[in-house]
This record gives structure tokens, sequence and C-alpha cells, in this order.
């Protein structure tokens, strides 16, 4: 079902990101490594490109992590058995992160 508004593709959005940070490790380690660098950044009076380098760099690392999740939900979907095909699919999609 598509969504009808633009808010409403946004509500959907934060619901991804509250699922992820709820049930993914990764997920809460990467938003500590970004607040962390922000404050040394802070403290170390960095030049304001810097800032716009963790962003990049935060955001991408939430976007993968987001799509490898989609991924090994995926998968979990299709079989609940162990498959050397999947495995290396789930493998793949976390090397992407």
């Amino acid at each position: 079902m598509k969504n009808k508004t633009f808010w409403e593709s946004v509500k959907c959005a934060i619901k991804g990101i509250i699922y992820g940070y709820k049930t993914e490790k990764n997920f809460r380690t990467y938003t500590f490594i970004v607040l962390f660098f922000t404050v040394v950044n802070i403290l170390l009076k960095v030049h304001p490109l810097a800032y716009l380098y963790l962003i990049i760099a935060g955001m991408g690392a939430f976007s993968l992590e987001c799509m490898n999740t989609a991924i090994e939900h995926i998968c979990n979907m299709m079989t609940e058995d162990f498959n050397e095909k999947i495995k290396i699919i789930k493998d793949l999609a976390a090397v992407g992160v």
C-alpha cells in the first residue's frame, strides 16, 4: 500500500528508525559513535566542514544498516531453516554496512 501524503511517508520512516534503534545493536552503536565524535569535534573546535563529513558518514551507516536489516528480515521470511545461499545474501548485506 502506497502512502498517500509526504507526511505519511515521513511517519513510516520515523517508525523504521525507532524499530531499528530498538532492535538493532549496531544501530545503537552507530548512534553512540556519531554523538561521541560530534562532542570530540566540538571540544577540538574542528573545521565546520568536518561536521558535514561526520553527518554524511553517519547517515550512510544508518541507511546501510536499515537496508541490511530489511534484507535480513526478507530472508528470514523466506525460510527459518539454514540455507547456505541465504547466509551468503545476509553476509553480503552485512559487508555493505
